[in-house]
């Protein structure tokens, strides 16, 4: 009884928010630097919205750096796996193209706790990430652990540009030193290029798929084939476990910057905007065998185990949960 009370904490349900609406499953986030409210407006017009509606995110000229001064929006409720999309515009920077802003689509939950027992905290974020000086460069993470000192993580990353569909880095990084992934932790190692992608100037639809043993990354444009940007299924112990919450946030980043761009940090002397036609969360199903199908018995036998230790597991989180009733926002510091 106690461990079915501590489960239904986790969103079990789908829910789309298009923002025509005031949302029921999302809420504004976010304080800068003056511990005023940014700017987060739903029912925003837009025409080129889908219904004619969007999430406006607007940053003021000059607020404060870091994530903690973020302008944004989250869900109520934490997920365990499932799937994330979201046709989003991110900000555009065309009057100052030097300026350090990140627009965002991504799971966070950091309380400081170490859930593993590995000696550094939790930390369960994916992340679909922008950088404003230069937006056609599409950065996609997965955090499994990092603590407030910045000493010791676990996460992975890698970096495409979309207008030619090479990567320029793909690495993993325990904070003591960076390394390639393996070449079977980079698929695919090119996707086809999108010449004309401006993700700062018109709408894209993107999708995370967190499943217990793999993580996809994809984008497409309205009517258009998806284009996967990771399909990660290697190792699980470098997938977050641990339940997340969905979010979208818009921030002054002073220390993070294109490679070999390091000037391109400046606090934004405009209003900086990004725009979320919606956001839709699907649950995850686990598979199941077809009838008669005994070729995959034994792995249908070790994922029911797997999600029997899942639920476990997230019993135990939530547990640990709703004893601490304070959770420190601390998300990613990227390459």
């Amino acid at each position: 009884m106690i461990l079915f009370l501590l489960l239904s904490e986790i969103l079990n349900t789908s829910f789309y928010e298009s923002f025509k609406e005031i949302p029921i499953a999302m809420y504004k986030t976010g304080l800068n630097a003056n511990n005023k409210r940014n700017s987060c407006l739903f029912q925003y017009y837009q025409e080129n919205a889908q219904d004619g509606y969007v999430a406006r995110l607007s940053f003021p000229a000059g607020g404060g750096s870091r994530p903690s001064n973020a302008v944004g929006i989250e869900s109520c409720e934490k997920i365990l796996y499932g799937t994330i999309i979201s046709r989003m515009r991110m900000a555009d920077c065309s009057n100052q193209n030097k300026t350090g802003m990140v627009s965002s689509l991504f799971t966070y939950f950091n309380n400081g706790t170490d859930f593993s027992g590995v000696g550094i905290s939790d930390n369960s974020e994916i992340d679909f990430e922008f950088l404003c000086a230069k937006p056609h460069e599409v950065h996609i993470t997965v955090f499994t652990h990092y603590n407030d000192a910045g000493d010791k993580c676990s996460y992975m990353s890698r970096a495409v540009n979309m207008k030619t569909g090479i990567f320029s880095h793909n690495l993993y990084n325990d904070c003591k030193q960076y390394s390639n992934l393996e070449p079977s932790e980079q698929t695919p190692v090119s996707v086809a290029p999108i010449p004309d992608f401006e993700p700062h100037k018109k709408f894209y639809n993107y999708k995370i798929d967190w499943k217990p043993n793999r993580v996809i990354f994809s984008l497409f444009e309205d009517n258009q084939p998806e284009v996967v940007l990771w399909d990660y299924q290697y190792n699980s112990s470098r997938i977050p476990h641990i339940p997340a919450y969905i979010l979208a946030n818009l921030w002054h980043t002073n220390n993070w910057y294109p490679h070999g761009m390091s000037d391109c940090i400046q606090s934004p002397i405009y209003n900086v905007t990004s725009e979320y036609d919606f956001i839709q969360y699907i649950p995850y199903t686990p598979p199941e065998n077809p009838p008669g199908d005994d070729s995959k018995k034994d792995n249908g036998l070790i994922y029911y185990i797997s999600g029997g230790v899942v639920i476990i597991i997230g019993g135990l989180v939530l547990f640990l949960l709703l004893k601490n009733d304070q959770e420190k926002y601390n998300p990613s510091l990227m390459v």
